[in-house]
């Protein structure tokens, strides 16, 4: 009788088992087919169901991965532009094959966040090209400075759905910008003989003083979140050894850079990453580092005289000048339109007494004055959106090492945007970053299947 229960109980077992097996699969077929469905694994993620022949798609994620991660790393370095434009596009032939190939469907770049407002700008600013009064930079810097980072970002937010690669990638920002931080200071102290209260000079095209914050920045956000909350538990303490270090080269960096905006985006993200572990350390890392600043030639530079008369206020002044003239499309998404002769007459004209006409050392006034108030808006719009979407990341608390992520995502961009609204940002420099946090963001969004609704 006994035998016989158990075999009993073994079939009713089996049975079960059974059904469980195609209820799931029944449930995973109705996910993929799900039109509003945000899950996607990554480009493999349709490789086993694809029948075409071809590169592999690990391999090609892979490459992928590899040629933006390389991209990214060699941003800050000198003389490495024919690398760079190497990774960038290989990157990109990769990633159109797995397009060719099936491995990734076109309605899934749908799925992206926003990536509707982003083609919307993108299609207005290629309209305002049309009426362009530099029409070849125009065209030019559409290319350099949009359509391209439109495919860095949305290939990025694709591979960063493996959340490995984040950690990877993090690691990879901190140690460019440690890499290049340490030979800053190596030149400044001990090539050029300077001492702390000497201002830096870079001697570097790609990144001059002013533009060391939008390296420094993100990089010291990225530097307190694997202090807190390293990748991996058998060398942690390795790892936060060398935060400690790299976090105290950010920081003599950013002193002598003697840069007003740098300065505060060091306390924004210093600040957020501390207080968010641990409140108390962080209200005394906010004394500590209001005293060092005390005794810094920086302090000199928020005097309220500074403001009042600075260069900076006065191309705010002539950019108001240039979109009063030109209202809808702007001058064309060319940053040499400032130069422009047609703008001279404004200096004339101007009820503000505007005599120097130039690039405005802000982002939104850029923005506005090269692809019109409508323009601007979309950009404002856009970047409202992605704080709105990493700030629901970083108030999961059901989810603390994405809810960490949002945090450190949030406040790096943050950081970003307000440096650049009060420096050019016709850079890759800024763009580069600007738009790899714009992705890891994004990337977080879709792992927490936030809907798409920007």
């Amino acid at each position: 009788m006994s035998n016989l229960k158990n075999e009993k109980q073994a079939t009713e077992e089996m049975g079960t088992d059974r059904i469980d097996q195609i209820n799931n699969k029944k449930k995973e077929q109705t996910k993929s087919t799900d039109p509003n469905s945000n899950n996607i694994e990554g480009l493999g993620a349709n490789t086993k169901q694809s029948h075409t022949h071809g590169v592999d798609g690990s391999i090609l994620e892979t490459i992928i991965c590899s040629c933006l991660f390389a991209y990214i790393f060699l941003t800050p370095f000198p003389h490495m532009t024919f690398a760079k434009g190497l990774f960038l596009y290989g990157g990109f032939l990769s990633f159109v094959l797995v397009l060719i190939q099936k491995r990734l469907a076109i309605t899934d770049i749908q799925k992206v966040p926003l990536i509707k407002l982003l083609l919307l700008f993108t299609f207005w600013a290629f309209l305002g090209l049309f009426l362009s009064i530099n029409v070849g930079n125009s065209i030019h810097d559409f290319h350099t400075y949009l359509i391209r980072y439109l495919f860095f970002y949305v290939i990025l937010v694709f591979i960063l759905q493996q959340k490995d690669r984040m950690e990877i990638l993090g690691k990879l920002i901190i140690l460019s910008a440690f890499l290049i931080s340490t030979y800053l200071l190596y030149k400044h102290f001990f090539l050029d003989r300077h001492s702390i209260q000497i201002k830096l000079r870079t001697d570097l095209p790609e990144m001059p003083v002013n533009w060391v914050g939008f390296l420094l920045v993100p990089a010291e956000a990225l530097a307190v979140k694997f202090l807190f909350q390293p990748a991996s538990i058998k060398n942690k303490k390795k790892m936060q050894t060398f935060m400690v270090l790299a976090i105290s080269v950010f920081f003599l960096l950013t002193i002598i850079t003697q840069s007003r905006a740098t300065s505060i985006g060091f306390f924004l993200v210093i600040l957020s990453g501390f207080f968010f572990k641990n409140w108390k350390i962080g209200v005394v890392l906010l004394m500590l580092l209001l005293i060092v600043f005390s005794f810094s030639p920086v302090k000199k530079k928020f005097r309220p005289s500074n403001f009042i008369n600075a260069p900076r206020v006065l191309l705010l002044f002539s950019s108001i000048e240039i979109i009063k003239q030109y209202p809808l499309f702007g001058i064309g998404y060319g940053f040499e339109g400032f130069n422009s002769k047609e703008l001279d007459d404004l200096k004339k004209n101007s009820q503000r007494g505007v005599t120097n006409i130039g690039a405005p050392h802000n982002i939104f006034a850029s923005i506005t004055v090269r692809t019109g108030i409508i323009g601007g808006v979309i950009f404002l719009m856009l970047f409202g959106v992605y704080v709105r979407n990493t700030w629901r990341v970083a108030r999961d608390k059901l989810n603390k090492p994405n809810q960490f992520w949002g945090v450190t995502t949030l406040t790096a961009c943050c950081g970003i945007i307000f440096i650049a609204a009060v420096e050019p940002d016709g850079n890759h420099i800024f763009h580069t970053i600007f738009f790899t946090f714009l992705g890891m963001g994004s990337a977080l969004s879709m792992q927490r299947n936030q809907p798409n609704d920007a």
